[in-house]
């Protein structure tokens, strides 16, 4: 409160045109009160008010703020809303695409780059007030989540943290790790959605309420009723299979028209696939769809013309320019990964003016974009991982419905499940119903992570550090927990030891000998098994073609004629027989429960096809034969070496005074509970040694790998480390190698733009987007087959073959720690960069890689320039700076260089101080 006596809250609020909600004014509170705030709400709920009061309270102090984000288009979003709502000087942004007035109060900024900057140790830290961390919850992501927790860990302690964050189900957990860590953490938390959310279930032409009492029967109806439509054909009235799929799932424009006619436009209908997307925009003009009025159609014109102004038509023309203006004009659009950039954010603009009625989107929308809509609309509940298809979690159900309901404008907001033949209504109910999922940790160790560690502390208190993560903090949670368990059971043995204690034997002992009789017979039982097989594959093995054997299969003998010899999956033998019947198929060991038996054998030709009097005939003499009884298995039912050892304890066993006892059985029961705690004892405190400073031994591991590469030296960083703690990518090491190496200043600037490239380019495997495609180890070798045929150059080639043997130097140094760390480098991408920076144009280069989306090539592109804006950073050889500078040069132009309506206002800006990289490469990281 200052000498007027108003108080910063209050002169806050009078810039607000409406009343904050009660969980807002609690989070202010606790920020004028001097104190970091965790505010978990469901989406669309007003998170950002609470960081809005941050920078309000940041600019009165005359310090900064720092606002970040898991992506960059929600930078670049963020970044126009400030500049609109405090001014473009007082606003910058900094991602791996774009530095603008990075000095300013107010900085937007990808994650990676605010973690850059404190290892970095960045003067753009000081004056730092307030960091808010939007979407906090995605430090669960299995690729860039540990972002998050390096920068809670490492911030200093006198700024203050505003993270904000969907609902999880563990958000007390969470902020008592950050309390923990920081000491001055308030916990603000709400379920209420500002706007309610109704749930409906769209099957066949027909939108239910999912959770009413009549739903249930309408769904049963409907997969009655659709079969019996198919019904007749041949046989007489035979009902043919049923339909339900095809008639049930309800056709992408028929739901538009239906959400149309019930007003339920602006819509977001999720379709987990960049081409069904794509598909589905192209359905709806071909069935004549049209959402908007002339008037709307000019202001589309309008804004699209006015933001696309400066790109040349014909480049625009590649990507399908008229086509997507078109759909556009109209009211609908796509929106996924695979889009230009910039056509991108014009949709997001005229979504949110309400001029495009229905967007056809992948998840990655769900990920803070500010696109509000009336209704969402989900087509699928099962999404690609990388792997395979999964059901959607219940915190990502949350997170794509929170996006229905317009604060201040919608009284209600509408989620839509389509029907799908492999979801019952019953799990579309539960879905909606249960709570979100609990936040987990993803914290993991890099190479550069550990040099930065180790440049401001010693290994012990490096140690110290990371065992202050939300992932150890979690192990160590879970590790009492489980000890509290392990003393339970251990009472309990201690109890039921006690009542068996008895003078007449030992029945916890007896119960293990018994145990250990039964182990050993079937492990005996195990190996006569396989010596059978190995003895039935060796006789297969001899049979010839012609041979006539006995065939035991599904309970009846056959006499059968091999028509074939081959081997199996297993690579044990396989015949391809005809059996008296006159039947084909194959058989192996299988089919024999004796050793085969040659009955006779054919002299005739085999090899050509049999005709129909042939097979007759070689079937009439194939029933002459008669079944012998099987040979015996003498040589596997010798004594077995284990038989011995059975016979004696079978001896001791009966020996046992417990085993004579009339209290034998009720003494066992006890004790094979005993048994089973004391195994579960034993289970319980593996798990606790394995959670136990699990992060720390890793770090010592990836210390030895340093070591002995010459990257530490008694725990101090070498010049060959200091080079590598400011290289941030998943081929850390393999780049560092090759930089100290010398091995690229070999290469023409146009060489070195295609081969980085190999260090940041990731093949798609079918279907995932930028989150929820990208695996290790999923990416098939196809691509990178069919890249590696076509390198551009042989000095390329060179280097090519060069990385890959380095890395394989790394990755036998990993096997020896029992690490995986390294991310393989991925070729796939060369020819193009290669092409692009020899000046070929967008025509020739989308001619001549199909496959190639326009956001997949602009994103790789972009992360190529940052990566060789990296390597300037930390290169000091200065034929090889000017070959990078070269470089950067020829891959940025064209519409790589105007991808963001963010470019546009950069370069609009007068007398806004803005730079490139400073030399430093860690404040410029790719994402």
């Amino acid at each position: 409160m200052d000498d007027s006596g108003v108080s910063e809250i209050d002169r806050f609020l009078a810039t607000r045109d409406f009343p904050l909600d009660d969980f807002q004014l609690e989070a202010i509170g606790h920020l004028e009160g001097g104190r970091s705030v965790l505010v978990v709400a469901p989406t669309g709920a007003g998170k950002t008010v609470v960081a809005e009061f941050a920078i309000h309270k940041s600019l009165g102090e005359g310090m900064k703020i720092f606002y970040t984000t898991p992506i960059k288009a929600l930078s670049n979003q963020k970044y126009r809303d400030f500049s609109s709502c405090f001014g473009a000087d007082k606003v910058g942004l900094l991602t791996g695409d774009n530095s603008i007035n990075p000095e300013a109060p107010i900085v937007v900024m990808t994650t990676e780059v605010l973690r850059n900057m404190i290892y970095e140790r960045s003067s753009t830290l000081l004056g730092l007030r307030f960091a808010v961390l939007d979407e906090c919850h995605y430090l669960m992501d299995p690729f860039r989540g540990a972002v998050w927790e390096e920068i809670i860990i490492h911030l200093p302690p006198e700024v203050k943290i505003v993270a904000l964050s969907a609902t999880v189900s563990n958000y007390r957990e969470f902020g008592e790790w950050l309390n923990t860590l920081r000491g001055d953490v308030e916990v603000v938390s709400t379920q209420e959605r500002p706007v309610p959310l109704r749930y409906y279930y769209f099957i066949g032409g027909t939108m239910l309420n999912l959770f009413s009492e009549r739903a249930p029967a309408i769904v049963a109806d409907y997969q009655r009723a659709v079969p019996e439509e198919g019904e007749g054909g041949r046989g007489g009235g035979r009902a043919r299979r049923p339909r339900a799929p095809r008639n049930l799932i309800p056709h992408r424009h028929r739901v538009v028209r239906q959400l149309f006619k019930s007003r339920m436009l602006p819509a977001i209908y999720f379709i987990f696939s960049r081409a069904g997307c794509n598909a589905a925009v192209l359905h709806c003009m071909e069935e004549g769809l049209d959402l908007t009025t002339p008037e709307e159609k000019l202001l589309i014109e309008e804004q699209a013309g006015q933001e696309l102004s400066r790109l040349p038509l014909e480049d625009l023309r590649i990507f399908g320019y008229e086509q997507w203006l078109e759909a556009l004009r109209r009211g609908i659009s796509s929106h996924h990964a695979g889009m230009l950039p910039l056509f991108k954010e014009i949709v997001e603009d005229l979504f949110a003016r309400g001029l495009v009625k229905v967007v056809f989107a992948t998840e990655t929308l769900s990920l803070g974009i500010n696109m509000p809509a009336k209704t969402v609309v989900i087509e699928s509940l099962f999404k690609f991982n990388g792997e395979s298809h999964e059901i959607l979690t219940p915190t990502e159900f949350t997170q794509l419905t929170g996006r229905a309901g317009r604060r201040g404008i919608d009284s209600v907001g509408n989620g839509v499940v389509l029907y799908h033949p492999m979801v019952t209504l019953a799990q579309v109910q539960r879905l909606a119903r249960r709570e979100s999922l609990p936040i987990t940790s993803s914290f993991t160790l890099s190479y550069n992570m550990a040099l930065n560690l180790l440049r401001s502390y010693t290994l012990e208190q490096a140690v110290e550090v990371i065992n202050s993560s939300f992932a150890q903090f979690c192990a160590d949670r879970e590790v009492v927990r489980l000890e509290r368990i392990r003393r339970k059971h251990q009472r309990t043995v201690e109890q039921l030891r006690e009542e068996l204690r008895c003078s007449d034997g030992d029945a916890e002992a007896y119960l293990r000998l018994r145990g250990e009789i039964s182990r050993l017979e079937k492990e005996a039982a195990q190996e006569r098994r396989r010596k059978r097989v190995e003895l039935i594959n060796h006789e297969l093995e001899e049979l010839a073609v012609g041979d006539v054997v006995v065939i035991r299969r599904k309970g009846e003998e056959h006499r059968a004629l091999v028509l074939s010899r081959g081997v199996n999956s297993q690579g044990h033998p396989r015949l391809h027989i005809m059996d008296e019947r006159g039947r084909h198929y194959h058989a192996d060991y299988h089919n024999f429960n004796a050793l085969p038996q040659v009955l006779g054998h054919f002299d005739g030709n085999l090899t050509q096809g049999l005709s129909r009097k042939r097979r007759r005939e070689l079937r009439e003499w194939l029933a002459r034969f008669e079944v012998p009884e099987p040979e015996p298995w003498e040589d596997v039912e010798r004594p077995h070496r284990l038989r011995e050892e059975v016979k004696a304890m079978r001896a001791e066993l009966e020996e046992s005074r417990c085993h004579r006892c009339k209290r034998r059985d009720l003494c066992l029961g006890v004790a094979r509970k005993a048994v089973k705690l004391q195994a579960e004892m034993e289970g319980l405190e593996r798990q606790m040694e394995a959670r136990a400073d699990v992060v720390s031994h890793k770090l010592r591991l990836l210390c030895r790998i340093l070591e002995r590469l010459g990257y530490l030296e008694k725990e101090a960083l070498t010049d060959k480390g200091r080079v590598l703690a400011r290289i941030y990518n998943e081929c850390d090491l393999l780049l560092a190698e090759m930089l100290w190496d010398n091995a690229l200043v070999r290469l023409e600037p146009e060489e070195l733009a295609s081969f980085a490239s190999c260090f940041v380019y990731e093949s798609r495997d079918g279907g995932g987007e930028e989150r929820g495609g990208r695996r290790r180890g999923s990416r098939t070798a196809g691509p990178e087959r069919k890249a590696e045929e076509g390198i551009p150059t042989p000095s390329l080639a060179e280097a090519l073959k060069e990385a890959r043997k380095r890395q394989e130097l790394i990755k036998l140094e990993e096997s020896r720690e029992g690490l995986d760390l390294l991310r393989p480098i991925d070729a796939g991408f060369m020819r193009v960069v290669y092409d692009w920076s020899q000046g070929c144009d967008l025509e020739h280069i989308m001619d001549s890689h199909p496959n190639l989306s326009a956001g997949d090539f602009v994103r790789s592109m972009k992360q190529t320039i940052d990566l060789i804006r990296q390597l300037l950073g930390v290169s000091e050889d200065p034929l090889l700076l000017d070959k990078l500078q070269r470089a950067r040069s020829l891959v940025n132009r064209s519409i790589v260089a105007y991808t963001s309506a963010v470019d546009f206002i950069e370069e609009d800006l007068e007398g806004v101080e803005r730079s490139g990289a400073r030399g430093s490469g860690g404040e410029f990281p790719p994402p």
